[in-house]
């Protein structure tokens, strides 16, 4: 064999491993993706959940006749206009957002009117919402801990341009 063979031949080998590893990387890539994406349905789920719920409380406070702030108005009306029909990590973390700041009323609500703490349906609605929320938690903390999994494949050397070129693109944790 003459030395321009050898070189090209090693450089050909080189190039088989390298799409190898492409192909490896891009695979799960490919499968945390989709992981990730049923995860995101899964938190969608839960917050819709919460958000019946908590419309279920603002109702049982507009039979009970109790007096809300325009602060407390504005954010159940943000609560109300919640759409869960699309996923994606901003729609996550802006929904979670809302559902907190309209939680965090309630419970102030609650706090300021100690007749209401006595019903049975708000401490039905308490139970049921922290279970949802422990639910969300676990649910989130499972999401983060694959964003990081999947972020982990974008950082081997020389891949994480190639990858991109395929249309994989950095995902963000929803602390």
């Amino acid at each position: 064999m003459q030395g321009y063979q050898i070189l090209l031949l090693i450089l050909l080998l080189l190039a088989f491993l390298y799409v190898a590893a492409l192909v490896y990387v891009a695979s799960n890539l490919r499968d945390f993706n989709s992981r990730l994406k049923r995860r995101e349905r899964a938190l969608m789920i839960l917050m819709n959940e919460k958000t019946d719920l908590l419309l279920g409380v603002l109702e049982l406070f507009r039979q009970s006749k109790v007096e809300l702030t325009p602060e407390d108005k504005q954010s159940f009306i943000a609560l109300g206009a919640l759409q869960f029909d699309k996923i994606g990590t901003e729609r996550v973390k802006f929904s979670s957002s809302i559902i907190h700041e309209a939680h965090n009323h309630i419970e102030y609500i609650l706090q300021n009117n100690a007749w209401l703490r006595s019903d049975l349906r708000v401490s039905a609605y308490r139970d049921t919402y922290d279970e949802l929320d422990h639910n969300f938690r676990q649910s989130s903390a499972i999401y983060n801990a694959d964003v990081g999994g999947y972020m982990y494949w974008f950082k081997i050397p020389t891949m994480g341009l190639a990858v991109r070129i395929f249309g994989f693109r950095a995902r963000e944790s929803i602390n």
